[in-house]
């Protein structure tokens, strides 16, 4: 198998978190979402952007079902998402920055 090939081929880090009774499937961030993820980082550090919003886009993109398909689907959806409890919302975030090897120390220092 060559490079490329190789490259193309691997598949993203899966997660499975407990909420409640339920399980919730996260994918970790593409390198398109990282790049979206950083940038909006960069405004939510410089006070251009809310948590709230900064959030919900990377549960909109990270949240699967079990056939590893989006759980969300259109724009609307972002909106319902920033509803949702902290308790919830919380716990999920977090194992999507883990299995995209972010974590705290990264959101403070811009990474």
């Amino acid at each position: 198998m060559n490079t490329r090939d190789f490259l193309f081929g691997i598949e993203p880090r899966k997660a499975i978190i407990k909420v409640g009774k339920q399980n919730i499937h996260v994918v970790e961030m593409s390198v398109g979402v990282r790049a979206k993820y950083e940038t909006k980082l960069m405004k939510f550090q410089n006070g251009t952007m809310d948590d709230l919003e900064f959030r919900s886009e990377i549960l909109f993109a990270c949240i699967i079902d079990e056939d590893g398909k989006n759980v969300f689907t259109n724009g609307g959806d972002i909106a319902l998402i920033k509803k949702m409890p902290s308790n919830v919302v919380s716990p999920i975030f977090d194992k999507i920055l883990e299995i995209s090897n972010l974590g705290e120390e990264e959101i403070k220092e811009g990474k």
